[in-house]
């Protein structure tokens, strides 16, 4: 299980999907850090930085066909989904979810 380089906490996964994740982006923010692990196993990943809160994963895909990208998680896919207000637990497929809770234990949701 990681901790945060810089305050020791359990990186709580799932605040990287939140906009209000990472104490709304004034705590130790680890969106950088979910992504490498989800790049690392071959998933592509858009971080959609805050602003005034959160840097948040906004975007997840994988290439299933060379050159052909399936995006499986962004607004309202899968249906119903929000992009920084949704759980990423109930919307991310079993095997993120899976790979993120060996990595950094299972994840909070916060939305």
């Amino acid at each position: 299980m990681q901790v945060c380089p810089l305050c020791w906490s359990r990186i709580n996964w799932c605040e990287s999907f939140s906009t209000h994740g990472h104490a709304d982006g004034d705590d130790c923010v680890h969106t950088n850090q979910v992504a490498a692990v989800l790049r690392k196993a071959g998933y592509w990943v858009i971080i959609e930085e805050g602003g005034l809160h959160n840097s948040i994963i906004s975007e997840i895909g994988q290439e299933e066909i060379p050159g052909e990208l399936n995006q499986f998680y962004f607004d309202n896919k899968p249906p119903g989904n929000i992009v920084g207000s949704t759980d990423p637990r109930t919307v991310l497929p079993a095997e993120v979810n899976a790979l993120l809770d060996r990595v950094f234990g299972s994840g909070v949701a916060i939305c």
